[in-house]
């Protein structure tokens, strides 16, 4: 028989059932690969809403933390909002405003959005509760006025049963550092915010207002600016200082002990003058001496309402001098005492010079350093409020004091005491300090270096290597300690506050035409190597940059361009460094551009232990 093949023949049996088993691994191994291309799409799409989310949260939350002048962790406000805000809050700040002389508040809540599950949002309420007869604050400068500021979408839904009257702590854990208080409520408690998202990765950020329980006064006379720059620089600083017989009275004329050890003061404290921190200076010998305040009180470097580090400079230090009691606490007019520096004899104590950065013995402001009466319990601790970040303690010598079981000082000659002993006890203080979120404890011994070994123990075992500008290696950045001669002592101070600060550059708009800048929205300042700075008053009074010094180097330029804004020209700018207004013409010049209509540019001279802090002015065109 003849058979003719169709053109169009169709499948066979055995072909159509390759082809299903075929078509059905090629749909598997799609799905399979579709699949993974969704998962890994969607998982690039997480990390990409979580990464504007932390871009959200560290633009805005450590500022707010920072600037605190007082906080609210409660779920429900304390006091009543004329606008009723969703959700429940997480924590409330109230913010200076400089211009305005008075607060506003800025809020997080953790609220439902529609269509977008929990999120964590952010408020600026002025003038809250206005118009009423009980406004927050002490005036209504006009109705209140809320603005959401900012979103965080990618936090977790609440659990079954959460309502809004409880902390969300499943999504945010907000806490201080410090609770204050005795026993075991004095103990630290971790960091200050911690955001948490969805996925399961967290983000944590801390402020120094919310972070230790800063106590500010809430109706200053003077608004501080808050200025509040990620760096070292801003951070809480208490310097004690050696005020032992050997020191205060001078036996080595060679050494000029006192005059060395006043300069040194002086030479810190100004170092530190216009930094957006703060700092406590005490004295010590057989007990703690105050000096610019009691122990747990700092006051403000950037602005100084009330002078405190001017007087340091020009009064209380100036009157450490030889003789006893030349400057007595009871005469000064912050009003702590009854203590006196300079008249209670021999004595170095390590231990209560450290333990006053975060507690202080019951009823200690008895003791004057001449009491030896030590019949008195004390071991009940009164828990500092505010601890530091950096505690630098300058000594010419070894401890010969510590605490007995009662929190007295001893008798280091009547108790059988030897020098290891009260060695160990201060290091014992020191490692608590940095249990309750002291960052670093730094020692700085002058004078003789037979004592090394002892400082060692305390503070850690790195030696610094040299002088500023000595060595392009030198490790002031990383020193536990500082060794030098009495004359040397103000060139170790510079060590210790270049590490600290590198240099901070800030700036502030003001209008020749006396234009409120509050009004002004948002400014930008360029720099070529940081980029752009964006100035947005709905959120700050200031935009600052920060630079790190190298060892060795003692200057650096900056070149600022204000990005032009219509209707505006830029006229002039006017400096302060350390309170003090910058006189120098060649520290801040003017370049104008070659070609019109190019940006006007700045060029600052920075030092290396220095914040400047400038008025940018503008008029109108």
């Amino acid at each position: 028989m003849n058979h003719r093949r169709r053109p169009h023949a169709g499948f066979t049996l055995p072909e159509v059932l390759v082809s299903m088993v075929v078509a059905g691994l090629l749909v598997t191994s799609l799905a399979f690969a579709f699949s993974v291309v969704a998962r890994n799409q969607s998982d690039a799409e997480q990390r990409l809403f979580e990464s504007r989310d932390v871009t959200f949260v560290q633009t805005w939350l450590p500022a707010d933390l920072s600037s605190a002048t007082q906080s609210w962790l409660e779920p429900q406000l304390p006091f009543a909002l004329v606008e009723n805000l969703p959700g429940a809050n997480v924590v409330t700040v109230a913010r200076p405003d400089v211009d305005l002389g008075t607060e506003y508040l800025i809020a997080y809540r953790y609220e439902e959005v529609p269509g977008r599950g929990w999120a964590l949002a952010r408020y600026r309420i002025d003038d809250p509760g206005c118009p009423t007869t009980t406004p927050l604050f002490d005036a209504c400068n006009g109705p209140e006025s809320v603005k959401r500021i900012g979103v965080a979408y990618e936090l977790p839904d609440p659990p079954a049963g959460w309502d809004t009257s409880q902390a969300p702590t499943h999504a945010v854990e907000v806490a201080r550092r410090n609770s204050g208080g005795g026993g075991s409520s004095g103990a630290p408690v971790g960091q200050d915010v911690t955001v948490k998202f969805v996925s399961g990765s967290i983000y944590i950020a801390g402020g120094s207002g919310l972070s230790a329980g800063q106590q500010i006064d809430p109706s200053p006379q003077v608004i501080p600016d808050p200025v509040a720059p990620p760096s070292r620089c801003g951070r809480r600083v208490l310097l004690l200082l050696d005020l032992s017989t050997s020191v205060i009275n001078d036996w080595s004329s060679a050494d000029d002990a006192p005059g060395n050890m006043r300069a040194a003061a002086t030479s810190f404290v100004t170092a530190f003058q216009g930094t957006p921190g703060s700092m406590s200076v005490l004295g010590y010998d057989k007990w703690i001496e105050p000096i610019s305040g009691n122990p747990g009180e700092y006051f403000d470097l950037l602005n100084d309402p009330t002078g405190r580090a001017d007087w340091l400079v020009n009064e209380a230090f100036p009157d450490m001098t030889t003789g006893n009691g030349a400057y007595n606490a009871s005469t000064n007019p912050y009003g702590f005492g009854p203590h006196s520096f300079g008249n209670t004899g021999g004595g170095t104590h390590w231990e209560a010079a450290l333990y006053s950065a975060f507690a202080m013995p019951r009823d200690w402001q008895e003791i004057d350093g001449t009491d030896d009466d030590r019949t008195k319990d004390r071991s009940d601790l009164e828990y500092l409020a505010t601890v530091p970040d950096l505690v630098v303690m300058i000594t010419d010598g070894q401890p010969t004091r510590r605490f007995d079981e009662r929190f007295n000082y001893t008798n280091f000659n009547a108790d059988g005491d030897n020098h290891q002993r009260v060695t160990d006890q201060a290091a014992a203080a020191a490692n608590l300090a940095r249990e309750f979120g002291v960052e670093d404890v730094v020692g700085v011994l002058v004078g003789s270096t037979n004592n090394v070994g002892k400082l060692e123990q305390v503070v850690g075992g790195t030696a610094w290597n040299g002088l500023p500008g000595s060595d392009p290696d030198s490790n002031a950045d990383l020193a536990d300690y500082f060794a030098a001669d009495f004359a040397q002592l103000g060139d170790v101070v510079r060590s210790i506050v270049q590490r600290e600060c590198g240099g901070a550059l800030t700036l502030q708009k003001r209008f020749t035409d006396g234009t409120d800048p509050s009004t002004t929205g948002v400014w930008e300042f360029f720099n070529d190597e940081q980029g752009t700075k964006t100035l947005d008053y709905g959120s700050a009074s200031s935009a600052t940059f920060q630079h790190t010094f190298q060892e060795g180097s003692t200057s650096h330029e900056f070149l600022i361009e204000e990005r032009p804004r219509d209707g505006w020209v830029l006229d002039d700018v006017t400096c302060e460094v350390g309170g003090q207004p910058l006189t120098d013409p060649t520290r801040v010049v003017r370049e104008d551009p070659a070609t019109p209509g190019d940006p006007v540019r700045y060029r600052f001279t920075l030092q290396a232990d220095e914040a400047m802090s400038c008025l940018v002015f503008s008029r109108p065109a």
